[in-house]
């Protein structure tokens, strides 16, 4: 079987140019001012969480934990520390005082350059219609370490992608 020459970006995932812009804008994270290399990651970052903010009918959005890791390094390194300004100004609001509780007061210190946490929120609607039947009450641990039991839905189906 013949097979056609690919180009050396089709062999690569989607992920793995972001990647490498990623890896580049280290470079240019020294100085003040973002190099035009941070500020096309940083461009890029913003326009991915303004779309996935947007609202969005009865599509769904799928984003891999990976690549908005991936944006969220490169924007914190690329923008040098101003990247919750930024999407503030991209998203049209204020993030300040909606996150609480995910890194505990005196965890983080003055040479701290990037904290990574995690957090589960849904602000929307379901694309699937969701039976209350599929609620149960499920534990759920708190960060004090004590177990609470809440409704939690739990959905099974087969994703195109």
């Amino acid at each position: 079987m013949w097979l056609s020459p690919l180009s050396p970006l089709s062999l690569l995932s989607p992920l793995s140019p972001l990647s490498l812009l990623s890896l580049l804008s280290l470079a240019g994270s020294v100085t003040p001012e973002p190099a035009p290399v941070s500020q096309l990651v940083t461009d890029l970052g913003l326009r991915l969480f303004r779309e996935a903010l947007s609202p969005r009918g009865d599509t769904n959005v799928a984003l891999s934990p990976l690549g908005v890791t991936s944006l969220l390094v490169a924007l914190q390194v690329a923008t040098a520390g101003r990247g919750r300004r930024q999407l503030e100004e991209a998203t049209g609001f204020s993030i300040d005082g909606l996150v609480t509780g995910l890194v505990p007061p005196g965890a983080v210190g003055p040479q701290t350059r990037l904290v990574v946490a995690s957090a589960l929120s849904f602000r929307g609607l379901w694309g699937v219609p969701v039976s209350p039947k599929a609620t149960r009450p499920r534990p759920f641990r708190r960060p004090d370490g004590t177990d609470v039991t809440v409704p939690m839905v739990a959905l099974a189906g087969r994703f195109r992608c």
